[in-house]
């Protein structure tokens, strides 16, 4: 992969002698730098850099295209630069918010999926894998998912949301619910992939001089920061009518 050019003149002194790289097709791409994690927050970039070299272990021309691919955020393609004293393509992996939680292990591991980052230049690729990480459990977009008025007696389903600041979904987090008056079943209850948990009935008291309820739920994860959420929900002795 390497010529030497000699140059000389028939009955003089001058002579020199050149170093030619004589590139092939890229044949082995690596990741030199990459972030090994990000946060899910559809703002946050690492830098990537990838060196391309052929079969020889030489510098491929510069301008030589490379692929990127990622199953999370976003990472723009381009080519080689330089191809004489060095052979690096420099993008940015850019992150995005999921929408649902890849990793729901309880208690919650802060990992919101892991993607793998590929660089690809012909034939030859390589693959790295970033994790996107997830936040606390945020008060402002979690909720408790109930209609506005229960009859006595009758009993109820509801869910309960749970996502950090940025809008990742929260799974595996244990839910705890209590009520004001009447009972609740299905307590504890985990969060699934979309930090939902539908395993909650709220069945309402018998006690008509009772005439609403406040439902409790308390996030007990350790990334769930002890949050109580509540809703109020309305007691009658006949089914209202939807508006």
């Amino acid at each position: 992969g390497l010529a030497y050019v000699y140059a000389s003149t028939a009955g003089g002194t001058v002579s020199n002698t050149v170093l030619i790289i004589v590139s092939g097709s890229p044949d082995t791409t690596t990741f030199l730098t990459y972030p090994l994690s990000l946060v899910a927050d559809g703002v946050s970039k690492g830098d990537v850099i990838v060196r391309v070299v052929d079969l020889n272990g030489n510098f491929v021309v510069g301008g030589t295209q490379v692929k990127m691919e990622t199953d999370f955020g976003t990472c723009a393609s381009g080519t080689t630069q330089d191809g004489i004293n060095a052979s690096l393509f420099e993008t940015e992996l850019v992150s995005q918010i999921l929408t649902r939680d890849y990793s729901p292990v309880s208690p919650d591991d802060g990992i919101g999926a892991v993607s793998n980052l590929t660089a690809k230049a012909d034939w030859s690729s390589a693959t790295v894998q970033v994790n996107f990480l997830t936040g606390f459990a945020y008060y402002k977009n979690c909720l408790i998912d109930i209609v506005a008025s229960v009859m006595y007696g009758t009993t109820e389903p509801f869910t309960v949301l749970i996502k950090d600041r940025s809008g990742n979904p929260l799974g595996g987090h244990s839910l705890s619910a209590t009520a004001s008056s009447g009972t609740i079943t299905g307590s504890p209850s985990i969060t699934n992939g979309y930090g939902e948990s539908s395993g909650f009935f709220f069945t309402a008291p018998t006690d008509t001089t009772i005439k609403s309820a406040t439902i409790s739920v308390t996030d007990n994860d350790p990334r769930g920061g002890g949050m109580v959420l509540t809703k109020k929900v309305s007691l009658s002795a006949t089914l209202l009518k939807k508006k």
